[in-house]
Parts: C-alpha cells; sequence; structure tokens
C-alpha cells in the first residue's frame, strides 16, 4: 500500500455539494453521473494510476470510487461526498473494494504508516508489523494467491533489470539499491506509474534499514 495524499475536490463535485447540501453520492446517477467519472479521474491522478489497495495498475474503465469509511456505516453516511473518503479501487472481486464491501479497515492509505506496516517480500507475499495491519490485509484480502503471484512476477521482472540474483540484494550496495527505488518511483510523462510500484519499494527500503 502507498500512502495517497488527497488534493482539492473536482469543481463539480464541490458545485454539485453547493446546490445540494443534504444530497448523497447515491444522488450522482443521470444527468449527474459525470461527476463520479471526474472523481475517479482525480483520484487516479493522485494515486499515479494504481488501486488504492493492492497497487495493481488501473484505468478509468477497470477502477471504481471506493468509499474507505463505507457508505452504509453510521459514521460513514455524512462522508458519501468527502472527497477525503473516496479512493479509486481495482475491480477484482476477489480482493480490494469489492471485497471489503461494508466493513471498515484499521490501516488506510490515507495514513503514512500505511507504507511500513504493511510488509511484502520478495516471493510476492506478504506480513504485517501490528494488528491494525493484519486486519486490513485480511479484509481487503491482500493475500489472495493470484494478486501475490502477480506481485512475484512483477518483481522478479523488474528487479531483475538491476540484480542478476534477488536472493543476494542485500549485499548490494546502498546507494545503488536507493538509485533503483528513485528510478522507478517516477512517474511516465502521463503521471502512470508501473504497477506494484510501492510494493516494490517497501521490499527494497527493508534492505536499507
Amino acid at each position: 500500500m502507498r500512502q495517497i495524499i488527497k488534493v482539492i475536490e473536482p469543481q463539480s463535485l464541490t458545485n454539485f455539494k453547493v446546490t445540494f447540501p443534504t444530497s448523497k453520492y447515491e444522488d450522482l446517477s443521470g444527468g449527474n453521473e459525470t461527476i463520479r467519472i471526474d472523481i475517479r479521474n482525480s483520484c487516479l491522478r493522485e494515486q499515479n494510476y494504481l488501486c488504492a489497495y493492492c497497487c495493481d495498475r488501473i484505468t478509468i474503465s477497470d477502477s471504481h470510487n471506493e468509499h474507505i469509511i463505507p457508505q452504509s456505516d453510521v459514521s460513514g453516511r455524512n462522508l458519501t461526498l468527502d472527497y477525503n473518503n473516496i479512493v479509486a479501487s481495482c475491480q477484482s472481486n476477489n480482493h480490494c473494494g469489492h471485497k471489503k464491501k461494508k466493513q471498515l479497515i484499521s490501516l488506510t492509505p490515507l495514513m503514512p504508516n500505511c507504507e511500513v506496516d504493511i510488509i511484502y517480500l520478495l516471493n510476492g507475499k506478504m506480513t504485517h508489523r501490528n494488528q491494525n495491519a493484519q486486519n486490513t490485509i485480511s479484509v481487503l484480502n491482500l493475500r489472495d494467491r493470484g494478486l501475490a503471484n502477480k506481485r512475484k512476477s512483477v518483481i522478479d521482472i523488474v528487479l531483475f533489470q538491476y540484480v542478476e540474483d534477488l536472493n543476494n540484494l542485500a549485499l548490494e550496495d546502498t546507494e545503488y539499491l536507493e538509485m533503483i527505488i528513485d528510478e522507478i518511483n517516477i512517474p511516465s510523462i502521463d503521471g502512470k506509474l508501473e504497477a506494484f510500484t510501492p510494493v516494490i519499494v517497501n521490499v527494497l527500503r527493508q534492505f536499507l534499514s
């Protein structure tokens, strides 16, 4: 997971809330459906086109607007149009937003410690530093076998460009590992990061500690 820094909400959302101050997210239908797209586009740019939870690459057509605190939750009923409660999630039914459904998570991608409390391994699997991270991994099903295999494949492909023997990462020079992190953390000209970039960064930083 990677911390998401929320920016100013889309102007279309602001205008809608001023015009209809008691409205809810469900009211963004019909002629107001384009506001949902504006929200998602803004979230995608903030997230460098990575799923807020699993960090796989997503696009406008294969993602959805995800409420971190569910709309059905008592504490989330007044947050359905709060832009700071909305992120973009992938469309998988096995993990992330659609798997979470109406559940709460203890560690969110808005928290800076989400980048360290969830620990990724070279083999694509993951562990955790505390119960909050464990809860979040479980609710989002981030240990899904297919997702873990996908992480491992990307880790292997990306890091093999820099290191011939991944088992000897601990022997690599610290400055070299930092250089790898800097390079893969640079978005493309259209603001996109490669799939699972934060996962790879997480793995590398463990060898720097």
